[in-house]
């Protein structure tokens, strides 16, 4: 993999100044790394009022964790304490804010300030917040997140609804679905935690399904409260359990998706298999997906097909002409009258920090940067932005491997940068745009060969059609990480 960067204890020699954009998951991997390391001028600004990220945002019924809790989870900090294999999202918030809590991050964090510009000049980036207080920094990073902007579909009528309406991140808890005749407008991941939840207590659920999702069958284990005391007495078990999630990401569904056939064939069986349980024949068909598995994200569940049969559940697959006051209406001229509408539609996945007005040398503006479709290098950097790093940002592995784990091992190569930065005593470092070309050119000409390339729409492709995430094995993907960065893909401003 080439000669790495030397990667010892930095001399602190300047205080580098260091904004970390984001609160949650990768911000805050990203700030205990920073600080393990030796770099003390860190600061976070969070656009809301606390930590947790997603898991703040996504308060719906059901809301979990499709990653082994053991296994979404920073090396630095084991969690004895999951309650069952796929965590809850409110045992992972109150897991975020532990680590925030453990390691004094909340002093250096400032709550309430979005950041909505950056501009480097003058080798610093001037930072200015929505409510217009301006900072200059060193070193920005970018940990916004990947499923953050919500996405609203373009529905007619939408806001002429006469009930309540509300995105299935930003859960309305003081509307009382009892008894009520609820519309949920999608059916993927969000959607089938939420349906199994609020059937028993709706009077009619009307589930408006655009394209059938396949769906995984993994009972969600609950841990017994003598072995998560256990794992609280004996460290080293959590330690040996996470390794052993690790390397079983590395085979099974981590290789399945980037061309592995015989894991994909196990994957099929399996989604097939689960399909059979839907007892209704037409019904069945209306929920079997004409694309290969996985092609989309997989769904996992055990109890979505139980619930979207049960009697006061209707599945309705004809398109949507149009939103009324008093409900939806499908281009068959029926209308579906509702109560409550929940949008289940997602997030706008390749946002990533386009949300912030972004410049680097010379005036390069992200959207120039970005004409072909989100790129970076080695999913931390990107040529013409000095000393701006992003965790989570394009091909990262949000689509086979643990969103901590790779957020932990990003922040990693994050660090090795900027101990180079001191060591060599320059003001900047940052890809060289022919290392970037060449990283780019690997990753998608591998693309082709994923199942996210196998003919159907996902938000695993972007508005170029390309996969936007990573295309290789998880374990190629911690291969390159950790015996990078190489010295000569990247440049030192002096």
């Amino acid at each position: 993999m080439g000669q790495n960067l030397p990667s010892a204890t930095p001399r602190v020699a300047r205080d580098l100044r260091v904004i970390i954009i984001g609160g949650g998951i990768s911000g805050i991997g990203a700030a205990v790394k920073l600080l393990q390391a030796g770099f003390d001028n860190v600061t976070i600004f969070e656009k809301a009022a606390s930590v947790g990220g997603t898991w703040r945002e996504n308060t719906y019924p059901g809301i979990a964790c499709d990653i082994p809790s053991h296994l979404y989870t920073f090396t630095f900090l084991p969690n004895p304490n999951w309650s069952q294999m796929f965590a809850p999202g409110r045992e992972i918030r109150t897991y975020l804010e532990k680590v925030a809590n453990k390691f004094g991050l909340r002093n250096r964090i400032k709550f309430s300030k979005e950041v909505v510009k950056a501009i480097y000049a003058a080798g610093q980036w001037q930072i200015e917040t929505r409510d217009g207080e301006q900072i200059a920094c060193d070193i920005l990073i970018s940990a916004v997140g990947v499923l953050h902007v919500p996405k609203y579909p373009n529905i007619p009528g939408l806001d002429t609804f006469a009930g309540r309406t509300f995105h299935s991140s930003r859960w309305d808890h003081g509307v009382d679905l009892k008894g009520k005749r609820v519309g949920i407008i999608g059916n993927g991941s969000s959607s089938a935690q939420i349906v199994p939840q609020i059937v028993p207590q709706v009077g009619q659920l009307y589930v408006f399904q655009r394209t059938p999702q396949w769906i995984f069958p993994i009972p969600n284990e609950q841990y017994p409260i003598w072995r998560r005391a256990l794992w609280k007495m004996r460290p080293s078990l959590t330690t040996e359990l996470y390794r052993t999630l690790l390397k079983a990401s590395y085979s099974g569904f981590g290789v399945a998706v980037v061309g592995d056939q015989e894991e994909l064939g196990k994957l099929r069986a399996g989604c097939e298999g689960y399909l059979e349980s839907v007892r209704d024949p037409e019904l069945r068909k209306k929920l079997t997906p004409s694309y290969e598995v996985a092609c989309k994200r997989l769904v996992f569940s055990t109890q979505f097909y139980g619930a979207i049969q049960s009697p006061n559940c209707e599945l309705i697959t004809t398109a949507i002409e149009q939103v009324e006051p008093t409900g939806i209406r499908t281009s068959d001229g029926q209308l579906q009258e509702c109560d409550v509408l929940i949008l289940a539609t997602g997030f706008q996945a390749h946002v990533f920090c386009r949300s912030i007005q972004l410049a680097g040398e010379e005036g390069l503006s992200l959207d120039q940067a970005w004409a072909r479709g989100a790129e970076s290098f080695e999913a931390v950097g990107l040529a013409g932005f000095p000393n701006f790093f992003m965790v989570g940002g394009p091909f990262s592995t949000v689509g086979n491997l643990s969103f901590v784990t790779c957020a932990e091992l990003e922040a990693d190569y994050i660090v090795k940068l900027l101990q180079t930065l001191v060591r060599e005593n320059a003001k900047a470092i940052v890809p060289t745009p022919a290392a970037q070309q060449r990283f780019m050119g690997d990753v998608r000409s591998r693309g082709t060969k994923t199942v996210w390339e196998s003919g159907c729409n996902s938000w695993y492709l972007d508005e170029h059609g390309h996969v936007a995430i990573w295309t290789k094995t998880p374990e190629e993907f911690v291969e390159m990480i950790k015996s990078g960065p190489r010295p000569a893909d990247y440049r030192l401003v002096n």
